[in-house]
């Protein structure tokens, strides 16, 4: 496994998210059925980001083994 790739594919996801979720793009959509406030208040931001960097770590593992599918190859 290449965990420079993996690490590298995980923080992406953040920054996509961080724009994804900025209120000037679609932040405002997402809040309002989440419960939160642009000041934070409602939700717990920093928990939030780990279990997304996690979870993000996780899937590229999963798809680097199933893109990259010759791993006896090396």
């Amino acid at each position: 496994m290449n965990f420079l790739s993996i690490l590298v594919s995980g923080i992406a996801a953040l920054v996509i998210g961080m724009i994804w979720y900025n209120p000037k793009v679609f932040g405002n959509a997402w809040m309002r059925p989440s419960g939160t406030t642009p000041d934070g208040k409602g939700a717990s931001f920093p928990v939030m980001l780990l279990g997304s960097f996690i979870y993000s770590l996780m899937i590229a593992m999963l798809l680097q083994t199933i893109v990259i599918h010759q791993v006896g190859a090396f």
